[in-house]
């Protein structure tokens, strides 16, 4: 199955335009004709079955036939931030994978060890389009801004459940959770953060513990960063 993407201004009651690349692949790529039934997503979660009905130039129109709320969606609200990685592939990767995988919003995310220091978030904002035709999801994730760690921890975000994955041995066990059970209890946005090459310092998890962070164990091996995204996504999502 092809999906597409509209942007909602694109989108009335009852039509929907396709234009720019969307055109351009709908048409010239995969040569849809005109009365054929396609899926369109317009990254708010929904998805549309529309029966293209005009072609211009540089647009094809067609009329809604039905519309699908919450298409493919997780319950959960998650947000992933995730500290820059030297090789951007990887970071790629993850934004691709964590957007199949259902998570509403990815955090580009500086901390102590990071050692790049910039992201292409218009870039990675792309990618996520992509994954979503790709997997079939009704839902955009949003790549925010680049943040430092302590912007983040100490931002005032109505999160439920706030964790940060800590690869090593926690003496307390009151401070330390797993995936199992977590983020299970409620539908209101949380947030895991996953760092960089060389994991969060002794200094960063002190000043996320200050603000109200759990400590999440992801296993006893040490994993690497897209990997840790990875389990996270699949452990809570899936």
């Amino acid at each position: 199955m092809d999906y597409f993407y509209s942007s909602p201004e694109n989108i009335s009651s009852s039509t929907i335009l396709l234009i720019d690349d969307e055109f351009h692949h709908c048409i010239t790529v995969l040569r849809k004709q005109i009365g054929e039934a396609i899926f369109v997503l317009d990254g708010m979660g929904n998805c549309y079955e529309v029966k293209l009905k005009r072609k211009g130039k540089d647009f094809v129109e067609g009329n809604i036939l039905s519309r699908k709320e919450n298409y493919h969606e997780p319950k959960i609200d998650l947000t992933l931030a995730v500290g820059l990685l030297k090789n951007p592939a990887r970071f790629d990767f993850i934004v691709e994978k964590a957007t199949e995988l259902g998570v509403k919003k990815i955090i580009p995310m500086i901390t102590e060890h990071t050692i790049a220091k910039s992201a292409k978030v218009e870039r990675l904002q792309k990618l996520a389009l992509t994954a979503i035709k790709q997997c079939g999801r009704g839902f955009l994730p949003t790549i925010s801004e680049l943040q430092t760690f302590e912007e983040i921890i100490s931002a005032k975000e109505n999160y439920d459940e706030k964790l940060v994955a800590y690869e090593h041995f926690i003496s307390n066990p009151k401070s330390q959770t797993s995936p199992k059970g977590v983020l299970r209890t409620s539908h209101k946005p949380q947030i895991v953060l996953v760092g960089s090459e060389g994991g969060f310092s002794e200094k960063e998890i002190e000043q996320a513990t200050k603000n109200n962070f759990q400590l999440l164990s992801l296993g006893e091996r040490r994993l690497r960063t897209e990997t840790a995204a990875m389990v996270v996504c699949t452990k809570f999502l899936i």
